[in-house]
């Protein structure tokens, strides 16, 4: 049975006033520095670099800017390749319970229209959470039947909540709304089948361009359904066989999915996190050699089965979402870099010897925030560990002082001129800027060199 009148709700509550918990709003600055700390290392990734070189091609110009980059662009472009850079190296933000990667959708729109409206950090940091609510709302909705169908969940809920956080800065009414909800969870998409292909980075910055571009059409006189996400025949009924509707609006506004919000200490598929926790643990009980390894069994909830038991690897996003590389890299090399997941890495013939005697069981006892390994030596002894709570996870987060670590790494990466310092300054008193776009002018606009 179809429910109703949902969006309704949804949008009354989206166009009052709110008063957002301390660290509601804390989470909300965390997630535009994870973001950025994201975005400064996926600039150095090919498949922006391509997508960069196409949009030179057609793409429109206009006033807004783009990390790794001097051109100036239309919004839609800058937000396109904006979240490009921060998705395509998995390391962008995570709501734990769906695996919705929020920010990236989000932050390249409040980015883009800073540089044609005139709004405080107060108003740009509320329009983030709520389009975090909303979208993340909406996967609570589809979860987990839509990832069964094949939907990436990051395009298709990310462009309703970019077209949200639009919205809410262009300062639209309740039925503008839902007008452009209905419009931006028609435009929705992209497939698991990219999942470890470039094409998935285009989905997730197709879904910050549709989503920014939902107001445009909306204010031309373009209606949607009303009920486009609830309704018969709408995105809930699409995405899945039954689905949760209510979870749209089940004690709305009384608690904030942004809570359920992690950020990545690794630039890996967020199932990996504990993974390469208990590696590190193990390669210093191996002594760093790996000689006396006979086979290697990784435990672990079924959602790592499904997404990273791939045993060849044969591209960068593949090796990222590859369990049996993961382990490999971590074990002989250390601490996981974006370049652990190089070509150079994965074609490495001491990487690969290893990965092949490496694979992967579920044990549904097991959360996915935890992963267990075991170690058969040719000794006949066994070395093993279990992490319960990876580094990352909702139980065990990253400090704040650990993202700022992380962005000042990613600078050193792709711009080690440039000096993060009163970026991250200015993210911390966001909520005082008179002016959002003061947040994004002290960001460098160089071009990254390849």
């Amino acid at each position: 049975m179809v429910t109703t009148d949902l969006t309704e709700t949804l949008t009354r509550f989206l166009v009052a006033q709110h008063r957002f918990p301390d660290d509601v709003m804390h989470e909300a600055k965390r997630a535009i520095l994870g973001y950025f700390a994201a975005a400064f290392s996926g600039i150095e990734s090919p498949i922006w670099q391509s997508a960069k070189r196409a949009l030179q091609e057609i793409g429109q110009p206009g006033a807004c800017t783009a990390l790794g980059t001097t051109t100036r662009w239309s919004p839609q472009d800058a937000a396109f390749l904006n979240a490009i850079s921060g998705n395509v190296l998995d390391f962008d933000d995570t709501h734990l319970p769906t695996i919705i990667h929020p920010s990236s959708p989000v932050v390249p729109v409040l980015w883009a229209l800073s540089n044609r409206l005139q709004f405080s950090g107060q108003e740009m940091l509320e329009a983030l959470i709520l389009s975090f609510e909303v979208m993340c709302r909406l996967g609570n909705a589809t979860h987990p039947d839509s990832y069964k169908r094949g939907f990436h969940v990051t395009a298709t809920c990310g462009t309703v909540g970019a077209a949200v956080a639009a919205a809410l800065l262009l300062k639209r009414n309740q039925q503008q709304l839902k007008d452009i909800i209905g419009l931006a969870a028609n435009q929705g998409a992209g497939l698991i089948a990219n999942l470890a292909k470039p094409a998935k980075a285009i989905s997730v910055g197709n879904a910050a361009r549709n989503g920014l571009l939902a107001p445009t059409f909306v204010a031309a006189g373009i209606t949607a359904s009303p009920n486009a996400l609830e309704g018969q025949f709408g995105f809930i009924q699409a995405m899945c066989n039954e689905g949760h509707p209510q979870a749209l609006v089940d004690q709305l506004g009384a608690d904030w999915e942004i809570r359920r919000v992690a950020q990545k200490p690794y630039p890996t598929g967020v199932v990996l996190n504990p993974v390469i926790d208990a590696c590190l643990e193990l390669r210093d009980q191996l002594g760093g050699s790996v000689d006396h390894v006979v086979s290697i069994t990784v435990i672990g909830h079924p959602l790592l089965k499904d997404r990273a038991d791939r045993p060849t690897v044969s591209s960068v996003p593949d090796a990222r979402l590859s369990v049996q590389h993961t382990v490999a890299v971590t074990l002989l090399r250390g601490l996981p870099s974006v370049a652990s997941f190089h070509e150079s890495a994965y074609v490495d013939p001491s990487i690969m010897a290893l990965a092949h005697r490496i694979n992967v069981q579920v044990d549904e006892s097991i959360s996915v925030e935890g992963a267990a390994i075991s170690i058969a030596l040719s000794n006949g002894s066994t070395l093993s560990c279990k992490v319960a709570k990876g580094r990352g996870s909702l139980s065990n987060p990253l400090s704040d002082s650990d993202l700022e670590a992380k962005l000042t790494n990613s600078v050193l990466l792709s711009t080690p001129e440039y000096s993060p310092l009163a970026f991250i300054e200015r993210v911390w008193n966001a909520d005082a800027l008179p002016n959002g776009a003061d947040l994004f002018a002290c960001l460098p606009t160089q071009e990254y060199e390849t």
